[in-house]
């Protein structure tokens, strides 16, 4: 496989970016897919209670990476969405961080253990999204 990456690095690319940072990239995972949300939704998904989304969110406003205003639809819920801050962060973080998992990580194993890890990773998913409703269980 010279000069081509394996499957997996593709297939995991959106589940490995979440990691260079903890709570930041919990956050941005959902913005990342959705340029912005409803507060409420991301503490679903990320199977948050609302006070631990506002205060990271909280944190990650006053550095500017993300925006929070009223939600038209629901006044008890905010829409937070990524600043060209944030975005510039997301761009600078993620190449060194993909650099690092392919060096740390990927780099290591064989074509077949990265197989057994995609077939690993799937049984892992299923459950999650059958029986977690597809959340986090951090």
């Amino acid at each position: 496989m010279v000069g081509q990456e394996h499957p997996f690095v593709e297939r995991m690319t959106w589940f490995w970016h979440g990691h260079w940072t903890t709570s930041y990239s919990k956050v941005y995972e959902p913005l990342l897919m959705f340029d912005h949300m409803r507060s409420a939704e991301i503490a679903e998904r990320l199977d948050w209670e609302k006070s631990r989304l506002s205060h990271q969110v909280s944190r990650m406003e006053e550095r500017g990476l993300v925006a929070r205003c009223v939600c038209p639809v629901d006044a008890r819920s905010s829409i937070i969405s990524l600043t060209p801050s944030g975005r510039k962060y997301i761009r600078r973080a993620l190449p060194d961080h993909f650099e690092n998992v392919k060096h740390c990580f990927t780099d290591l194993l064989t074509s077949a253990q990265l197989d057994a890890l995609i077939e690993i990773s799937e049984v892992g998913n299923k459950h999650l999204a059958e029986e977690h409703q597809g959340g986090s269980t951090s």
